[in-house]
């Protein structure tokens, strides 16, 4: 008896002691199971009863787990068995499979416009917060607050999101726009946001007071500059004297750029500033905006600058080269400050070969973009920049895509700008002014103003699949190190003015990121105003053999042989 008693006692410390495993011969937990991978199907399945059997149980322990089949989800008595409190565990509302919140608004909203939902949007962001891929889900609701505007049903109906990523989605907005109107997206009763869309509200010319509400709109600003070209003496061979005027009825029109932009933003006016016109007389001129909605992440404000008194006053003129800082306006955001908006006369930038024999008598003009990089106004050799043009206005860009005053030259690839590139207007079409040959140069220096063609082609038709060159094969091959620094700032055949050089891929592409439109279009309604005589928009880059070109229905960049003959730009190298 004492034995069976002993017995006894030592089974009962195992029970106490051991760790069960099922599949595993080491467990690590009082049950662990391990998976087999033999069986086509692992896991564990907890008891699965209906709201009805569960409500059935008899004193339930705290912490008892089942599946309930009602619900659909795994319940936990987290009550006591005399008072069960049964509550889902793990389901995809209470641990928020889904989180929105509001991004912004692409397009201009104006009182009484119709909107296009193909250019005005909302956007809302869509997070998975689970480790799974979301495939399939609805979310193509969104309730609009407002008098008629509205979200067509079918939007975003079929999404699929990675596993812990974030999706962007757009929907187009229709109807007109009466009053200011709320998005709201809605995924599930725990997943939603929404959005106030504050529209303009058409302020009256002259009155820009803080009439809107805004909506907490924030962004960083960029460089924040305008040059006018404004020479009063010069020592070129025909005399220029060149200003510009600003009237109540002729502001300066002038851009602020901004990046991580997101929100609405208020009607600002300026403190007035003081400036001395070209009489040296003072005079107080003033910056304002409308009331409005920021792109979302990059963008611009539109904003102008006007006399206070609304005089014509005449700005102050420089010489050739020169630049002066001639006002500074303090600029606000949502009543907090982002600085000054800097305003330069400017004698403007010569041309690398002004005033030689090649006839490069052009004179340019800086831009800033809203990447803050500085650009060359318009294209080398451009009717606009050439002082003895009838059109001669080195403030002016592209007026239309097909403007011949502002193609410019055309540049065979890491060529000197020797007059092989030049053009004119002739019989009112863009023509370019130089004969062809077929000798090709012995070297990167050919020493004349001939366009140089390879034999194996008609003009500029290849006649086989190959690549050609203005330079003989052999030179170029033995002299390749040089040749790739041609077209660096300070290489031997850059074609731009001082610091200048032509621009990078990369610097290509980040100006293709703020376009409106990814198309020949949108290249054009850019900063740059880019316009070309060829079929398609292209410039030259500093990479070998790689154009920019932006057709009526793609922007991309792409290689192209070096006899081919293409426009520069040219940017500010940094």
């Amino acid at each position: 008896m004492k034995k069976l008693l002993f017995s006894l006692a030592v089974l009962s410390a195992v029970a106490v002691t051991a760790q069960v495993g099922i599949n595993t011969e080491n467990p690590k937990a009082t049950l662990e199971i391990k998976a087999n991978t033999q069986d086509p199907v692992s896991g564990l399945l907890i008891p699965k009863v209906n709201t009805t059997e569960r409500n059935a149980f008899v004193k339930p322990e705290q912490g008892l787990m089942i599946y309930n089949t009602d619900l659909k989800c795994h319940e936990l008595n987290v009550g006591t068995p005399i008072a069960p409190a049964w509550e889902c565990v793990a389901t995809a509302k209470n641990v928020q499979t889904v989180s929105i919140e509001p991004v912004g608004f692409i397009g201009n909203f104006k009182l009484r416009d119709r909107n296009n939902p193909n250019t005005h949007k909302v956007v809302f962001r869509v997070t998975n917060n689970t480790s799974s891929q979301l495939q399939g889900i609805d979310l193509s609701f969104v309730k609009v607050d407002g008098v008629s505007q509205y979200v067509d049903y079918g939007q975003n109906d079929n999404v699929s999101i990675p596993a812990n990523s974030s999706v962007d989605l757009e929907y187009g907005i229709s109807g007109t726009n009466w009053r200011d109107a709320v998005f709201t997206l809605t995924y599930d009763q725990y997943s939603s946001a929404s959005f106030t869309l504050n529209i303009d509200k058409s302020v009256p010319e002259g009155d820009f007071s803080q009439k809107g509400r805004g909506d907490g709109g924030t962004a960083d600003f960029g460089k924040m500059e305008q040059e006018y070209f404004l020479v009063k003496e010069d020592k070129l061979a025909s005399p220029i004297d060149i200003s510009k005027i600003i009237s109540s009825n002729s502001p300066l029109i002038v851009e602020i750029p901004f990046t991580n932009g997101k929100g609405n933003y208020l009607a600002y006016t300026s403190e007035e500033v003081i400036l001395t016109d070209i009489t040296g007389a003072e005079r107080k001129i003033k910056l304002s905006y409308e009331e409005g909605n920021l792109d979302i992440g990059k963008g611009v404000i539109k904003a102008k600058i006007t006399s206070v008194d609304g005089n014509d006053l005449k700005l102050p003129q420089v010489a050739l080269g020169e630049r002066k800082l001639i006002a500074q306006i303090p600029i606000k955001l949502n009543n907090t400050e982002k600085g000054t908006y800097d305003l330069y006369a400017f004698g403007g930038i010569p041309d690398k070969k002004i005033n030689e024999s090649t006839k490069h008598n052009f004179v340019y003009m800086p831009i800033v973009s809203p990447t803050g990089r500085t650009w060359l106004n318009n294209n080398l050799g451009a009717e606009y920049n050439r002082i003895d043009s009838d059109v001669f206005d080195p403030n002016q860009q592209a007026k239309t895509m097909d403007d011949k005053y502002a193609f410019g030259s055309l540049f065979q690839y890491r060529r000197d700008s020797d007059g092989h590139e030049l053009t004119s207007i002739q019989n009112d079409e863009h023509k370019r002014n130089s004969e062809v040959i077929y000798d090709l140069a012995q070297n990167f220096s050919p020493n004349h103003s001939k366009l140089i063609y390879n034999q194996l082609s008609i003009g500029e038709i290849p006649l086989v699949d190959r690549k050609y060159n203005w330079v003989e094969e052999d030179y170029l091959n033995n002299n390749l190190a040089e040749w790739g620094k041609l077209w660096e700032v300070d290489g031997a055949n850059n074609p731009c003015p001082q610091g200048y050089r032509p621009p990078k891929t990369n610097e290509i592409q980040k100006e293709i990121e703020y376009l409106n439109r990814l198309n020949k279009k949108g290249a054009f309604n850019s900063k740059l105003k880019l316009a070309s005589s060829l079929d398609d928009t292209l410039i030259w880059t500093l990479e070998r053999n790689t154009r920019f070109v932006a057709n009526p229905s793609n922007v991309y960049l792409s290689g192209l042989a070096d006899q081919y003959r293409v426009h520069v730009r040219c940017i500010k190298h940094e």
